[in-house]
């Protein structure tokens, strides 16, 4: 009976320090997640904060595409105008052929 009272506190114990492992596994678990976790976010970050700086470099390109484009307009109006005065050109402002 004796050995059995031994045997049982003996197996208790390992049972004990299993679950202690498996807690401490967990929480060593939950940590490694939560830094991988907080690297992707991070990376994800820095991504966006990318994606938004080529986006607004992108609209300033665009804008200063379309100010040259309406300039290039201007231009060629005036020296449409230049060219074919009112009346002797057609609708489009390229000379008509006689």
């Amino acid at each position: 009976m004796k050995e059995a009272n031994e045997s049982r506190s003996r197996l208790k114990r390992e049972l004990d320090q299993a679950r202690l492992l498996r807690v401490c596994d967990k929480g060593c678990e939950a940590g490694r997640l939560r830094a991988k976790y907080s690297a992707q976010m991070e990376d994800l970050q820095r991504k966006l904060q990318h994606a938004e700086a080529d986006r607004e470099q992108l609209r300033a390109d665009l804008l200063q595409e379309r100010e040259a484009r309406e300039h290039l307009e201007r231009v060629v109006k005036e020296l449409q105008q230049q060219l074919w005065p009112r009346g002797g050109g057609s609708k489009d402002g390229t000379p008509q052929d006689n």
